[in-house]
């Protein structure tokens, strides 16, 4: 699967949710959880399909990277990492890690 590089974040996610990419995921600790924490993935069960980034206009508050991941045990959804000093460093450590392991 292919993002498309000119849409803004919303579309990304509305086109990662028609292709079957539907679980929000989040990060906590070194953790990839989904539905509020109810489930927990470590990176070793995690593959990155693909990323795309956004900018959409001067304000750097609007900067977002989109990744698509899937869990080996089939669930597949998104996470999204802006780009802001405040963003959170649990995510951003995670991420890093997720692309190392991507190679």
């Amino acid at each position: 699967m292919t993002l498309e590089e000119d849409m803004d974040l919303a579309e990304l996610i509305d086109d990662a949710r028609e292709r079957g990419f539907t679980t929000n995921f989040a990060v906590k600790k070194d953790k990839l959880t989904c539905d509020e924490g109810r489930c927990t993935f470590a990176l070793p069960e995690l593959k990155l399909i693909d990323s795309q980034s956004v900018d959409c206009g001067t304000d750097p508050g609007d900067e977002a990277t989109l990744y698509l991941i899937e869990t080996q045990r089939g669930d597949r959804g998104y996470l999204v990492l802006p780009y802001a000093p405040e963003a959170d460093p649990d995510k951003t450590e995670f991420v890093d890690a997720l692309l190392k392991k991507a190679g």
